[in-house]
């Protein structure tokens, strides 16, 4: 797995990795040795990099290097919202680079805030116009905005510059996808997958939504099944599963779906609403009252959660007043 800073051969690594300990142990004041420390950890040890990179900070507070590394590092962690915090940080200490502009559009672009990922990728493009990273956060974004047939053409532009990315044929098939060209989307995602060997989870998605619109509903539910064994952390795959289960009205099956998805994205309002109404399909009127109940709780101001809510409460207050004549 290659390091968070640059890949480098593993000999080379923990050489390095082994003098910058030895450096550590002799001075616990060396900023630059814990940053570089930080930046040889692999992925799979954020954890530990996010300790060194803290103890650099703390000795040198507005290195913007060191902020950017911070962010970069938290944003792997799924913390997009420090991640967030930390590099506006960077920015304000004075960095400026056209890949540091991309990581802060893909962290607008991961907490929902089309317009500032726009002006961060515009930002980036106009340093450097070929820069492929920026490219491929650009057709994400145009796909997110409802703009698909202008992502073809900006990921046309990325395969001239590397045709053997797999998340240029994941994001083809994602802008296919959208336009309905079932048979564009599946041709592209496969060109994705026959680049790697591992399983990536946008092509898998992909795999499972063309099943899923070509009607194949129990080979998409399979592929939405193994997309959540190698990515745990994520919410949609059970958000689908649970409205293919709606469609087909397994009520009780949609409901567990849907339960799961919370717990991965307990933030997301309307999983609620779909949640609550499989139980009312189930005639299950008073856990429904009490699942909106708490829904309103966690959302006090919000007037969908708190309709549902009131007419559960009547629905079993009438229920309840039927048995007892």
């Amino acid at each position: 797995m290659p390091s968070i800073g640059t890949a480098r051969d593993s000999d080379t690594g923990s050489q390095d990795l082994m003098h910058l300990n030895t450096l550590i142990d002799e001075n616990a004041l060396a900023a630059e040795a814990y940053f570089k420390r930080a930046k040889l950890f692999s992925l799979s040890q954020s954890e530990k990099a996010l300790v060194d990179i803290n103890q650099a900070l703390a000795l040198e507070p507005n290195a913007p290097a060191y902020l950017f590394l911070k962010s970069r590092i938290l944003k792997y962690l799924k913390n997009n919202t420090e991640a967030l915090q930390t590099a506006e940080s960077a920015g304000a200490a004075g960095l400026d680079s056209p890949i540091f502009y991309v990581h802060l559009a893909q962290l607008y672009l991961d907490l929902d805030s089309l317009v500032m990922a726009k002006e961060y990728i515009d930002e980036a493009l106009n340093m450097v116009p070929n820069l492929n990273e920026a490219l491929l956060v650009k057709a994400n974004l145009q796909i997110r905005s409802e703009r698909s047939e202008n992502a073809l053409w900006t990921l046309k532009e990325a395969l001239i510059l590397d045709a053997k990315n797999p998340d240029t044929y994941d994001l083809l098939a994602k802008a296919y996808l959208d336009l309905g060209k079932l048979d564009s989307a599946y041709r592209n995602n496969e060109r994705g997958h026959k680049l790697i060997k591992t399983q990536h989870p946008g092509l898998l998605y992909n795999k499972a939504k063309i099943w899923e619109r070509l009607g194949r509903t129990d080979s998409a539910i399979t592929n939405y099944n193994r997309l959540i064994v190698i990515s745990p952390d994520l919410e949609a795959p059970h958000i689908d599963i649970a409205e293919i289960y709606l469609r087909k009205s397994y009520f009780n099956r949609a409901y567990s779906s849907f339960e799961k998805a919370i717990k991965k994205s307990p933030n997301q309002k309307s999983i609620y609403l779909r949640a609550g109404y499989c139980l009312e399909r189930l005639s299950k009127f008073k856990d429904a009252q009490e699942f909106y109940l708490k829904a309103k709780t966690k959302f006090p101001e919000d007037e969908a959660i708190l309709a549902a809510f009131e007419k559960m409460t009547n629905r079993v207050q009438r229920q309840y007043r039927s048995t007892n004549i």
